[in-house]
């Protein structure tokens, strides 16, 4: 009887081993992440949305810019503050980064608009950066204005363009409410 309570402790001892072996992936705490591939999915999955225009989501790292419908302007010019929609006062601080390539002389133009494009106001974006490289550098600008009766209205940042050719305008419009 004895040798068939050792076979029988044996065998519980090799069932419980294997049953632990395989049987820990199961209970294991690593936690298997969604595969995110774009600002949507990373949206989805609950990612850091970091308010900006256009937004951005940061998921496991990587970070994923939000597509402008009508053009995606994202690898060169990226607006802080104010974002889509803002309800705006005067005086209006605008922050962001863009591309060295953006500014001309060190500046690029910036207007406010009314919805029926009335001009209200506009200014110099300056920087003392070094503008001749590729990388982002930051701005900010205030703007001074007085509402317009007019409640909907438009910040244009325009690419400086020193060839003045119009196929070489390229302008990031943000929608605004006054």
């Amino acid at each position: 009887m004895n040798i068939n309570k050792k076979s029988l402790y044996l065998i519980l001892s090799l069932l419980f081993g294997l049953g632990v072996y395989f049987g820990l992936p199961l209970f294991s705490s690593e936690v298997i992440s969604p595969s995110v591939t774009n600002y949507d999915e990373c949206v989805q999955v609950n990612g850091q949305i970091t308010l900006m225009y256009p937004a951005q989501c940061t998921y496991n790292g990587q970070t994923f810019v939000q597509q402008i419908a009508n053009s995606d302007l994202s690898d060169q010019i990226m607006l802080e503050y104010p974002i889509k929609d803002t309800l705006i006062t005067s005086p209006l601080t605008v922050k962001g980064k863009a591309r060295g390539s953006w500014f001309f002389e060190g500046s690029f133009l910036i207007t406010l608009n009314d919805s029926s494009g009335t001009e209200i106001t506009h200014s110099l974006v300056t920087t003392n950066e070094d503008w001749m490289n590729s990388d982002f550098i930051d701005f900010s600008v205030e703007l001074s204005f007085t509402s317009p009766d007019i409640k909907r209205g438009e910040l244009v940042l325009q690419k400086s363009n020193p060839s003045g050719l119009a196929e070489k305008d390229i302008n990031l419009t943000i929608p605004v409410v006054f």
